[in-house]
């Protein structure tokens, strides 16, 4: 199936996944299926948001952008991590709220919270199919179908034993919100930040060499996924080298193609 088939699928699943659970925080009243519920509109939403940003970064280069639109892909990861945190802020005060307040559950909490994480579930596998696109999509929706397993047994807690049980898990699903956000942003400023792709240069480096080229200096970063761009500065070890700039532009064109690595050799 092709990637963007696999996002479409994704998308769709998401969005009955959150339908269900928005269902069950709505008419089951439950705290912790109420988190849950807003996150699960988050999450229908950075998926489509991922997926128009995708969209926007396989445009060819122009005039703003002659390196191509790859990098405008982290759009999506930023656009999940803005929304989560928007629904953070509103969790936070409604559970603050509600603070040493009997509530009463109904059954339609567990029930609905039960169909709405096997959807996700099933959401998860295909969103995977298309990396690195959807690698933090994937991540949050992974939240989804935990936060599925803990609402069903603490929603269920809630309407058999104490309303506690719900309303301190929707506290813990909180807390790991929180340490999810923090995870991610962490890796998203790591990606952008051109941090040097050592595995890649030093296969470049080892490729030039076997050419008979002496490889003075390497700088490759990454653009988005699996995408590289940089510049090497190279020596010839045979000057006396015939059609040099012809052969240089070859093995350029070998490097993008062995390597997705869009880069400029500078021979000194």
């Amino acid at each position: 199936m092709h990637a963007t088939k696999w996002l479409q699928l994704s998308i769709a699943l998401s969005f009955l996944a959150g339908l269900f659970k928005v269902l069950g925080g709505v008419l089951g009243s439950s705290k912790s299926v109420y988190v849950d519920a807003l996150t699960s509109i988050a999450n229908t939403l950075s998926i489509a948001l991922i997926y128009t940003f995708y969209r926007k970064s396989l445009e060819p280069p122009d005039h703003d952008h002659p390196f191509g639109h790859l990098r405008l892909a982290f759009g999506g990861p930023i656009a999940t991590l803005m929304l989560y945190s928007f629904v953070l802020g509103v969790v936070v005060v409604d559970i603050a709220s509600y603070f040493g307040k009997p509530y009463t559950i109904s059954i339609y909490a567990p029930a609905c919270a039960a169909i709405g994480m096997a959807f996700y579930a099933l959401a998860i596998a295909t969103s995977r199919k298309e990396k690195p696109l959807t690698i933090y999509y994937a991540r949050f929706t992974a939240i989804e179908f935990i936060e599925g397993l803990a609402t069903v047994a603490s929603s269920l807690g809630g309407i058999l034993i104490s309303f506690w049980i719900d309303y301190v898990t929707a506290i813990a699903l909180t807390l790991y919100l929180v340490v999810e956000l923090w995870s991610n942003l962490n890796e998203i400023v790591y990606t952008i930040s051109d941090c040097s792709q050592m595995e890649v240069s030093s296969k470049i480096s080892r490729y030039l060499s076997e050419l008979g080229f002496e490889v003075k200096r390497v700088r490759i970063r990454r653009v988005f996924g699996d995408a590289y761009h940089g510049d090497i500065a190279v020596k010839v070890r045979n000057p006396s080298a015939t059609n040099l700039d012809s052969f240089v532009k070859h093995v350029e064109e070998e490097i993008r193609k062995k390597f997705k690595a869009d880069v400029v050799l500078k021979v000194e």
